[in-house]
């Protein structure tokens, strides 16, 4: 087996439970996965996610690549913005879903899961034109750490040379963060507002990524794992890759159609999600609670009688509404907020009701999807 890859901020997790996720070694928790979710909800949480895929796209015709590859119109972010996006094959399943930062007029930077490094890299560099684009993968040369929460901008505001709080969400800056350059966006996973900083291993070594690390914990953030960010994100209602999301799955059935827009021209997939055949029931993403108490699980079968009707991607008790959670695709048919079906759990089957996402008030950028900028 190849040795696990190592985040510059690794050295900071030697209290956490480690795991193998996606080929890094990474914390899964440090205190415990409730308690790192409610320090996030109520006051701030910090998170290593410098595994995530880090893609450098830039030339004069980086935008035309950006607009063939993916479904959100990229044209609609200037400089210093960010955008929520998904890349499609041509059958139009999803490939990833991933954020895209606008540097310049002519650099971009993508980032994506890090289950999905290569394959979002090789489906770019497999479009690439003769020329007018490069394209660099850059996940290695940053650490990132999601700072998440209600007292964020308070945490950050005294180590920075601006102020947080003047940030929209999903606007980004180049700033001096004690006293060094570093890349921060206000955007999150979690559904609290937060901000994501970038800090590039030529400007910070090991050590001062450490000390930043420090300073946040000293100003109030507590240290969380992947464990809570996954709770966190299901609450929010958010996909997450290899569960709502797949090359089997079109963002139309995962609720995500407002991040395709057919009127900015072509792009891969197109074809496909415009002539969605609807001639058989289709699977659709809905919410649920249970109504007996237990944690709903991938793969777990939903049923109407007898009937399967659908199947569980993800589940979490929900320390806010103090009840279990899920995302499930269902039938159509039973898609419906206040639908009752059940779940098989075992050897039993238990009810539950289907409702809307998300499962709390989103507080990032006060928008009804947080994922999507141009609700703001």
């Amino acid at each position: 087996m190849s040795e696990l890859r190592k985040t510059p901020l690794n050295g900071m997790h030697k209290e956490a439970r480690l795991v193998d996720y996606a080929g890094w070694e990474m914390p899964v928790y440090y205190s415990g996965i409730l308690e790192e979710h409610m320090a996030v909800r109520q006051m701030a949480g910090m998170f290593d996610v410098s595994h995530m895929a880090k893609i450098m796209v830039e030339g004069p015709e980086a935008i035309d690549l950006l607009q063939l590859c993916l479904t959100n119109n990229i044209a609609l972010i200037a400089p210093g913005r960010a955008i929520y996006s998904l890349m499609c094959n041509p059958q139009g399943g999803v490939i990833d879903d991933l954020i895209v930062y606008r540097f310049s007029d002519e650099s971009y930077m993508v980032v994506a899961n890090a289950v999905n490094e290569q394959s979002v890299y090789y489906w770019l560099k497999g479009h690439l034109p003769d020329k007018g684009v490069s394209l660099r993968n850059l996940t290695d040369n940053y650490a990132l750490i999601a700072l998440q929460g209600p007292i964020a901008a308070k945490i950050l505001k005294p180590l920075m040379s601006e102020d947080p709080a003047d940030m929209k969400y999903f606007d980004l800056a180049f700033v001096n963060l004690l006293g060094r350059p570093c890349v921060i966006t206000r955007t999150g996973y979690t559904g609290e507002d937060g901000f994501e900083l970038f800090l590039h291993r030529s400007e910070w070594s090991i050590e001062q990524i450490e000390d930043l690390w420090e300073h946040l914990a000293a100003g109030g953030a507590k240290p969380c794992g992947l464990g809570a960010r996954d709770n966190l994100r299901i609450e929010a209602g958010y996909p997450l890759y290899g569960h709502e999301l797949s090359e089997t799955i079109n963002p139309l059935q995962a609720g995500m159609g407002w991040a395709v827009k057919f009127n900015k021209g072509d792009f891969i997939g197109r074809a496909a999600l415009e002539c969605e055949d609807r001639t058989e029931p289709v699977e659709l993403l809905v919410g649920f609670k249970m109504l007996e108490r237990s944690v709903p699980r991938q793969g777990y079968p939903i049923f109407s009688g007898e009937e399967q009707v659908g199947h569980v991607t993800s589940g979490a008790y929900s320390p806010i509404r103090k009840e279990d959670i899920g995302m499930a695709y269902v039938l159509e048919p039973y898609a419906s907020a206040g639908i009752r079906l059940e779940a098989q759990v075992r050897q039993r089957r238990l009810p539950l009701e289907i409702m809307p996402k998300p499962f709390i008030e989103i507080k990032a950028g006060k928008a009804e999807n947080a994922l999507s900028p141009d609700r703001l």
